[in-house]
């Protein structure tokens, strides 16, 4: 694990690193190039015998003690790129015992199993439904629904750079309610004008063109509550055609 998570600490520090010394290089160099400028201007004028306001000297020192710091900044910037891992220290362990096994030995995981894979065809076939739609309105998905906690499943941005929060939620035709976790629903209260909840219905392997719902009151969550559960055909009546 340490590889992997080092490599990707690497790849976000680096980037800000870079971006750090390209701004600093920028504004520093434009405070060298002007103090340079103006120490051989000053010394120009002294040797013309013009009176002067402020020495060519303190000019020029303003000048090397700007390349001083310049050089010393970036000096600090390379240190700090170099980054490596330490030795791990374990905390804590988990057991994880997959629920299918679970339920095998109890007797029920051939049903549990037939369960698990039908609601992944409904889920696969609303993904790529919203998906469509999306591409359709011009803007471009990103499927971010193996990202916990995120409060959405898609990540839609258009031609201006806005992006778009999508939670799909593929449902069998026939149910009769769909469930928002916490997170959901704050996402949904907290981003009212990007936020969709796509309703997408899955009749055997044809899925129907998804229904968006948005700016709504996605209500308040009570004590304890970690998710919320919301009529169907109310919302349908409330969505619109993808937008």
């Amino acid at each position: 694990m340490v590889p992997e998570h080092l490599e990707e600490m690497k790849g976000e520090r680096l980037e800000r690193i870079a971006k750090a010394g390209q701004e600093i290089q920028a504004r520093m160099q434009r405070e060298i190039n002007h103090w340079y400028r103006r120490y051989e201007e000053l010394k120009l004028q002294e040797a013309a015998g013009k009176q002067v306001r402020l020495p060519a000297q303190v000019a020029k020192e303003r000048y090397e003690l700007l390349v001083a710091r310049l050089e010393k900044r970036k000096a600090q910037l390379a240190l700090e790129a170099q980054i490596s891992a330490k030795v791990p220290i374990l905390k804590g362990g988990t057991l994880v015992i997959p629920v299918g096994l679970l339920l095998a030995a109890g007797g029920e995981g051939e049903a549990a199993g037939a369960d698990a894979a039908a609601r992944k065809r409904v889920e696969l076939l609303a993904m790529n439904a919203v998906f469509e739609a999306e591409k359709a309105l011009g803007r471009m998905p990103r499927d971010v629904s193996s990202q916990r906690g995120l409060g959405y499943d898609i990540e839609s941005m258009d031609n201006q750079g806005d992006l778009f929060f999508i939670e799909v939620k593929g449902r069998a035709d026939g149910a009769d309610s769909v469930t928002l976790t916490i997170n959901e629903v704050n996402t949904g209260r907290n981003s009212p004008h990007r936020f969709r909840l796509a309703l997408v219905t899955v009749t055997g392997d044809q899925a129907a063109a998804p229904v968006y719902v948005s700016g709504i009151d996605w209500g308040v969550p009570g004590f304890g509550d970690t998710q919320i559960t919301k009529n169907i055909s109310q919302l349908l009546a409330a969505g619109k055609e993808p937008h």
